[in-house]
């Protein structure tokens, strides 16, 4: 498998700015394409146990435990391989070590963030490793993935900047 955009864990440009393709091996044709848009990660909080899990747009998830009064969470479990962090944040984006979080921010191995708000689990922002922030309705006006309701295979992609690809 060839992944362009990040590292082979999986997605979203590794960082919240970029989109992640990865290319397989397919039996039924000679190249699969698979778009992992980062608008289609979601996360979840738990306040009882200070734990965030995060579903990638492939299904997996990785998991995430703040210690009591602590606003940064290190992967717990299977998920410590990786090099991600979440960040607990109050409104004002100032951390927030108690209580529950109005954002949740993950940020990736290259520095880069999906910011995610604790109430829907959206990702509402994406803020690039040189800290350009991007809100999700100006990221999603320039980047729109059309799947198979059933399947979740590409139909189409539209840029912006290059139309329909």
């Amino acid at each position: 498998m060839l992944e362009v955009g990040g590292e082979n864990s999986g997605g979203g440009g590794e960082g919240g700015g970029a989109a992640s393709f990865s290319f397989r091996a397919n039996p039924q044709c000679s190249i699969g394409l698979r778009y992992k848009h980062p608008l289609e990660w979601t996360c979840s909080w738990d306040s009882a146990s200070r734990q965030a899990t995060v579903k990638r747009p492939t299904g997996s998830s990785i998991s995430f435990r703040a210690a009591a009064g602590s606003a940064d969470a290190p992967v717990s479990g299977g998920s410590r391989k990786l090099n991600y962090r979440v960040r607990l944040l109050n409104q004002d984006k100032s951390p927030c070590t108690d209580g529950n979080p109005i954002y949740l921010d993950m940020v990736q191995s290259n520095g880069s963030t999906l910011r995610f708000s604790a109430s829907t689990g959206k990702v509402v922002s994406l803020i690039s490793s040189s800290g350009v922030e991007t809100t999700a309705e100006a990221y999603a006006a320039k980047l729109q993935v059309n799947r198979h309701p059933s399947t979740g295979a590409i139909q189409s992609i539209w840029s912006q900047s290059q139309g329909l690809l």
